[in-house]
């Protein structure tokens, strides 16, 4: 067992369908994953993925000091994300790339605060500029086990996504 705590996990884009910034509900209701990434590429991760890592380098001897960088198997665009959403739930999902202040603007209109909005469309801008692109092994060396892809988690959580495409507006 590890007897130091001095661990550090740095998850790139998790994948996760219970936050209340997740694109599901528009995603649900129009069929849209609205965000403001142009084709920007990103290696998502999975957050069963990071969970697998943490347990492993907090369970395990020989990770005492390590700096983890965890990125899903591949860099995909928003696009492709789409697509393979569309996969999932058998019926189309679309990408719409949003202006950088719109999506701030809807942030705010949201409750984020300020400083946050600020924050999140400044990754957004770094993001889709390619600095998130990057794919590491670190979930296969740490863990023995393959990153799951994208196409996994639709699958896994396709049951999010689906609903009645009936409203209109724009979440990021």
């Amino acid at each position: 067992m590890c007897d130091s705590w001095h661990n550090l996990l740095d998850p790139l884009r998790v994948r996760s369908c219970g936050d209340k910034d997740a694109p599901a509900p528009t995603i649900r209701s129009e069929g849209v994953l609205y965000a403001p990434m142009r084709d920007g590429r990103v290696s998502m991760t999975d957050v069963r993925d990071i969970a697998a890592v943490a347990v492993t380098a907090l369970t395990h001897d020989g990770h005492e000091g390590k700096t983890y960088e965890i990125t899903g198997p591949e860099a995909i665009s928003f696009g492709q994300a789409a697509e393979r959403l569309s996969n999932a739930v058998h019926r189309e999902v679309r990408y719409v790339d949003v202006a950088l202040g719109t999506a701030r603007e809807v942030l705010i209109a949201r409750g984020t605060p300020d400083w946050y909005a600020d924050a999140m469309v400044k990754l957004f801008e770094m993001l889709s500029a390619g600095a998130g692109a990057g794919v590491s092994n670190t979930v296969q060396e740490v863990t023995g086990k393959a990153p799951r892809a994208f196409d996994d988690f639709a699958r896994d959580y396709a049951d999010a996504f689906k609903g009645e495409f009936a409203g209109a507006g724009v979440s990021i």
